[in-house]
């Protein structure tokens, strides 16, 4: 279930949920309560450069900022917001990732704002408007912004993945070439932008070339009976994909050089929707892993050694 020019891998690797060496070993922990679903959907979570993390909370309608003993600093109004990405020391903000969006299809919702992390008096900037929906995100090197829309349809136009210019203008051949639909998490590792999808019921990792956005291929089908529905994903300091299974309640490791993968975390997940390693001063950046889900609540994941 992906565009027609997607070219699946000749064999993606068998999806048995099989847990990670190390897995007992690791140390889980609830870093922050906020409360349930209807009033604290945490979406998202990236760190800024003073060791701080942001957090998107979609059914609050804001981003909060979190110290490192998991006390809440401040927070900024956002209508339903997707991702939050640092980049160039300003924090960039989707928004319109809601049910008008997703499940009706209203166009033009959408955008992304530009704030100043350290200024909260400072006025937000419109980056991009006129969005579909604003679900996942990534920055590549050049400072390219990819923004996915879990929303998109296969029938519609092939805006599963938008590619934003540094000017805030939109690659609009990147995109058709990309032909993506119903994409979610984004990370950019190397030349290559890894993107999950929700929907696809074989919970696939598809690999999109920056340069060759035709020649994407899924590089993982994690599912073999009952759906992962895949949200976020990140790329660890150890060469492996993580990604989070908003259904299965799962953290999963995944090698972006085969597609095997590996159950890192399912105790105590609960609607999972982003993973991040730690950036926090002092912490095993390394090892270390933040957690933001649906049901209110930010865990903090220590691998094994």
């Amino acid at each position: 279930m992906t565009g027609s020019t997607v070219v699946a891998s000749a064999s993606p690797a068998a999806a048995l949920d099989l847990p990670c060496p190390g897995a007992l070993q690791k140390q889980l922990s609830v870093f922050h309560h906020g409360g349930t679903a209807l009033t604290h959907w945490y979406e998202n979570l990236d760190f800024d450069a003073q060791g701080t993390m942001w957090v998107s909370n979609n059914t609050g309608d804001q981003v909060e900022r979190y110290d490192s003993a998991g006390t809440r600093l401040e927070t900024r109004y956002a209508d339903n917001p997707g991702a939050v990405r640092l980049h160039g020391g300003q924090l960039y903000v989707n928004h319109g990732n809601g049910f008008a969006e997703q499940i009706l299809q209203e166009n033009g919702r959408a955008a992304v704002d530009r704030l100043d992390p350290q200024n909260a008096a400072a006025p937000r900037v419109r980056f991009v408007s006129d969005l579909k929906m604003a679900n996942g995100g990534a920055f590549d090197a050049e400072g390219n912004y990819y923004v996915t829309n879990a929303g998109s349809t296969e029938t519609g136009p092939h805006d599963g993945v938008v590619k934003i210019r540094p000017d805030g203008s939109l690659d609009t051949a990147w995109s058709q070439a990309a032909d993506q639909w119903g994409l979610n998490g984004a990370v950019v590792a190397g030349d290559t932008l890894y993107a999950t999808s929700t929907s696809d019921p074989t919970s696939p990792i598809t690999a999109i070339p920056l340069a060759d956005p035709a020649q994407a291929r899924v590089i993982a089908r994690l599912s073999m009976v009952a759906t992962q529905g895949l949200d976020d994903l990140t790329y660890g300091p150890d060469g492996y994909l993580y990604a989070v299974g908003f259904l299965s309640d799962k953290l999963l490791r995944v090698n972006p050089a085969d597609g095997s993968h590996c159950v890192v975390a399912n105790a105590f997940l609960d609607n999972p929707t982003s993973v991040r390693f730690s950036k926090f001063p002092g912490e095993d950046q390394s090892r270390v892993l933040y957690v933001t889900q649906a049901s209110g609540s930010i865990l903090r994941i220590k691998l094994a050694s």
